[in-house]
């Protein structure tokens, strides 16, 4: 990358590990996220999918950059949590979440994919 007269940033970087794991006598796949980018903390996530029909999917969520967004106020004490839903219909995925950041507000997210 060229520098911007005499100033040269770096190129941002995100970097992720994380895990999931099917249960085995139940419908929930837990999984298990840590993240870090440039000049940050690390950071974790947790979350779980249950499977409630073939097409229909209940996700539940925490993310410790979310509560880390918090200024301490009483409206702060779900920061960081998520619920959302997703739904399969003939190779369509259709998904939703909600998430809050406390006093900062909350996030809604909704997404299409398919294969062509």
């Amino acid at each position: 990358m060229s520098a911007f007269v005499e100033t040269k940033d770096e190129l941002p970087t995100n970097i992720k590990v994380g895990f999931s794991k099917a249960l085995a006598h139940l419908p929930l796949l837990l999984s298990f996220n840590l993240y870090k980018y440039n000049d940050e903390d690390w950071y974790s996530a947790l979350g779980g999918e249950f499977t409630l029909s073939p097409n229909l999917f209940l996700r539940l969520g925490y993310d410790q950059f979310g509560r880390n967004l918090g200024v301490n106020s009483s409206n702060d004490k779900f920061a960081g949590a998520a619920i959302g839903l997703g739904l399969l219909w003939n190779n369509i995925h259709i998904d939703y979440s909600f998430t809050t950041y406390g006093e900062l507000g909350t996030l809604n997210r909704f997404s299409v994919a398919g294969q062509f």
